[in-house]
């Protein structure tokens, strides 16, 4: 097989000494853990981060590579549409990895174009599969992300009030403040403690501080600042974690699994909003339209939560392992 390049913004991109790194979600997930998987099975894959300055030195990489997967570049669009239309051709393959809808937003541009000069494109959904036939008549393929933190045993034992973990990008925050009022209801019969983990949101602990002065009594929120070592500590330190999701807005319904595979893969039980990509879990953690719904059931129904979060990590393990989602890309360089 030949070499295969992932073309990722510089800006996004950490170099350790054990190998690349990424504060970004997508970046692990599409490129560092995949390229790794890849490596695993003895195929020669690397990742190079791109900015204008260093474009020429990225053009030597992409020169040597058979397959070459760009994903988003919302900072400097250009750097990337520039690379991916002059790696075309010379058999090499060039992807565009697609993993947001935003295409009624200001990147709307940046994703058409990469599109069109894609040879192939990749995404992390059906629904945006479908989406994104629609905005630009081209097909795709699809590869889940994979998990990424520690297994943990499947647990379900609060003591006192039920403590809960809300993780994630700042800017799916949204979500959460909609559905607050509802969980301060819930609260009310079943007290609960609310971690916020994330990252640059300004004035949320501010925020947090005037919630609790007003709710203290039956749900109290905690700030803390996202990294992915607090993320790991927090999922183990918690019952349960709640995924609100904004059911009226169309580039929610298009996201991954991958907070629902992380949160049961660390062995706690997820209460999240039914959005299409989460139905393969719909046996395994509580999908609902109201979370204040999915507090309930799980405090009136403690003996089922362990078995499910059980037969969940059996399902990611057979399906969303990093060794699996690199043997999906291989096998999609094989024969897409």
């Amino acid at each position: 097989m030949s070499k295969v390049l992932w073309v990722v913004p510089r800006e996004a991109l950490i170099e350790t000494a054990a190998g690349p790194a990424s504060d970004l979600a997508s970046v692990r997930y599409r490129a560092i853990i995949p390229m790794q998987g890849l490596r695993a099975r003895g195929i020669d894959a690397s990742i190079a981060g791109v900015d204008r300055a260093n474009a020429d030195e990225i053009r030597s990489r992409i020169a040597g590579a058979g397959e070459v997967v760009f994903i988003k570049n919302y900072g400097d669009p250009v750097c990337s549409e520039t690379l991916i239309e002059e790696a075309r051709g010379d058999d090499r393959r060039v992807w565009f990895d697609l993993t947001d809808d935003r295409f009624d937003g200001e990147a709307s541009e940046h994703l058409q174009r990469m599109v069109k000069l894609a040879d192939r494109v990749v995404t992390v959904s059906a629904t945006l599969q479908q989406t994104i036939l629609r905005h630009t008549g081209k097909n795709s393929y699809i590869v889940g992300d994979p998990y990424e933190g520690p297994r943990g045993a499947p647990r379900w034992a609060p003591d006192g009030r039920l403590k809960a973990l809300w993780f994630g990008n700042g800017w799916n925050l949204q979500a959460l403040m909609k559905t607050l009022p509802r969980l301060v209801e819930a609260a009310r019969t079943f007290p609960l403690d609310l971690q916020i983990v994330t990252g640059g949101v300004n004035g949320l602990e501010r925020y947090c501080d005037k919630f609790n002065q007003k709710n203290a009594g039956a749900i109290t929120l905690a700030y803390l600042p996202w990294s992915r070592a607090q993320t790991w500590d927090s999922l183990a330190a918690c019952d349960v974690v709640l995924i609100p999701a904004l059911l009226d807005e169309v580039w929610t319904l298009a996201k991954s699994p991958n907070r629902i595979i992380e949160s049961l893969w660390a062995g706690r039980f997820v209460v999240a909003h039914a959005i299409p990509s989460y139905r393969d879990f719909a046996d395994t953690a509580w999908l609902g339209d109201d979370l204040a719904d999915g507090i309930a059931w799980v405090m009136h129904n403690p003996d089922a939560i362990v078995n499910r979060i059980a037969r969940a990590q059996a399902l990611i393990e057979q399906s969303y392992s990093p060794a699996q989602i690199a043997h999906s890309w291989e096998r999609l360089f094989e024969t897409a």
